[in-house]
């Protein structure tokens, strides 16, 4: 069996609104994320030839477990997967193919399926370059009060540790531009310390992770290559 079109739509608009309602109290509504995701899904689901609805159901459920915080939201959002894909009437098969993508998704568990790790890599490559940095830094600041430098050591490190887990070359393929010029930002600590704080305060004002980036596209002390590959990575112009 498969998950019909009409199912994977009503999966969207439930994911949809769990995150843009429910999780982080709202602060994030409107953000695309989980849009983004599954374009990377979609294109990704084609190249390593794995399951499409499969990915594109976990694409869009991955981040589900946000609705109780996001420490362990890779475990938290099994459950809440189960009892919606058990009430809209998907496979049992199916729900526990999906619900490892959930919990695979942020690489403290191995992905066992093509799907898992498509899902689990579609994450990854959202996460990366400077829109990624901006996207952490914000989620953090979130749930964190750290200094400037303390979130630039942090974001950077989770960065890379999500890069080396990446499973296919095409993913890597991907985002090499996007981690190339932060590899470059993050060698200005200054700039990259006034990036965290800008994007901090945001977070904490309650301004989604995409309006603050788009609010340093203005500022003249930074790369035209950075903010151009914060334009990219929004747009996902970057997909072949």
């Amino acid at each position: 069996m498969t998950i019909g079109e009409d199912k994977l739509e009503v999966i969207m608009d439930y994911a949809i609104c769990m995150d843009w309602v429910v999780a982080f109290d709202g602060k994030s509504k409107g953000n695309q994320h989980l849009h983004r995701v599954n374009k990377i899904v979609e294109y990704l689901a084609d190249v390593e030839y794995a399951r499409h609805d499969i990915c594109v159901a976990g694409g869009w459920l991955h981040d589900l477990g946000l609705i109780n915080g996001n420490k362990g939201h890779c475990f938290a959002g099994i459950e809440p997967a189960k009892e919606y894909l058990t009430e809209i009437g998907v496979d049992p098969e199916d729900i526990e193919m999906v619900t490892h993508c959930i919990e695979a998704h942020d690489g403290e568990v191995e992905a066992k399926t093509p799907e898992a790790k498509v899902v689990h890599d579609a994450d990854t490559v959202d996460k990366m370059g400077p829109f990624g940095f901006v996207r952490h830094v914000w989620k953090i600041s979130l749930i964190e009060d750290l200094e400037p430098e303390e979130l630039v050591q942090d974001v950077s490190e989770h960065l890379a540790n999500r890069h080396s887990k990446l499973y296919f070359s095409s993913s890597a393929d991907l985002i090499k531009d996007f981690v190339q010029v932060l590899a470059s930002f993050l060698e200005d600590k200054e700039s990259a310390g006034r990036v965290a704080e800008i994007v901090s305060r945001g977070a904490k004002e309650g301004v989604p992770s995409e309006k603050v980036a788009e609010s340093l596209f203005g500022d003249p002390a930074l790369d035209e290559d950075f903010c151009e590959s914060i334009r990219k990575h929004m747009s996902v112009d970057y997909l072949p």
